[in-house]
């Protein structure tokens, strides 16, 4: 009998030994497609064949067909850079992660995000203001059953004790914080506009070149653009590489400038904003200014 049971225990471990062995092959293999992948698109310190780029997080992200328009035009009037092909990658993910993703070449090659000075710090920034500097005019999707909160409101204190939605790890949250806003942090961009319907938050603060796509996209889920309000403060859009890639940055960031320079940018900027930029209305709004590093 005592043999029995220690036979069976030595098959129980072997069968635990064997288990594990294969997890970690698994592991190891994962972990080498990944390494592999983020080698493969982008070849450091050189002009790369294809760029990847994060998957929208949703499909009425408005946060990617401007900029991807950009950045295809600079790429197709630069010979250094016409023979890239621009591809998005497979998998959704939160821009903080994709960001994290850029900075170690595992998979994403270029992005494109509000400036802050750990993003700076991180990455290599391409200079160039990708929405011409106007990023930052915000106007507030908010509840429309909670509208009358917003009627009376004639000073920035009155907007401060409401609650406003924003992506936990995006720079908007300090900048507002900093101001002395009420802010709730949320992990994912889908889900600010389920706390908004929840009445989790009182209001999102949202880009005039996001909040109509938007609006257009939860109007049957009794959100609106309130009419009266915006925020101001002073973002940069930029588009990120790593910063290993300096020879891509500097050949995109030419490639801008020259398109800025011969009117093709503002052409392109025109055509998909100038009626974004007048159905914002800001010259008849009451627009609160907020300071990057309010003393």
């Amino acid at each position: 009998m005592a043999t029995i049971v220690q036979i069976s225990r030595f098959l129980s471990i072997f069968n635990l030994v064997l288990f594990f062995d294969l997890v970690m092959k698994k592991l190891k293999q994962t972990i080498l497609g990944v390494v592999l992948y983020g080698f493969c698109s982008v070849v450091i310190g050189q002009i790369p064949v294809q760029l990847y780029y994060p998957k929208p997080e949703a499909e009425f992200d408005e946060r990617v067909g401007y900029p991807l328009s950009l950045l295809r035009l600079a790429l197709k009037e630069s010979p250094e850079l016409a023979h890239i092909q621009l591809k998005v990658a497979d998998m959704k993910m939160p821009r903080g992660r994709a960001l994290k993703i850029l900075e170690n070449n595992l998979g994403i090659d270029i992005f494109w995000s509000i400036a802050s000075e750990q993003r700076k710090a991180d990455l290599r920034a391409i200079d160039y203001p990708i929405f011409q500097g106007l990023f930052g005019y915000r106007l507030l999707l908010i509840n429309e059953s909670h509208k009358n909160k917003f009627q009376n409101i004639e000073n920035k204190s009155e907007l401060q004790v409401l609650l406003a939605g924003l992506g936990h790890d995006w720079p908007d949250l300090t900048i507002l914080q900093k101001n002395g806003y009420a802010v709730q942090g949320s992990s994912s961009y889908a889900g600010l506009f389920d706390m908004l319907r929840r009445g989790r938050v009182d209001y999102l603060p949202r880009s005039i070149f996001e909040i109509q796509a938007e609006f257009e996209h939860f109007v049957g889920d009794g959100l609106v653009i309130e009419p009266n309000i915006a925020l101001h403060y002073p973002v940069i859009f930029h588009f990120f590489v790593a910063k290993e890639n300096e020879l891509l940055a500097s050949k995109i960031e030419a490639s801008l400038n020259a398109l800025d320079a011969n009117g093709k940018t503002k052409v392109l900027f025109d055509a998909l904003h100038q009626h974004i930029i007048e159905e914002a209305n800001l010259e008849k709004r009451t627009v609160f200014e907020l300071e990057l590093n309010p003393k």
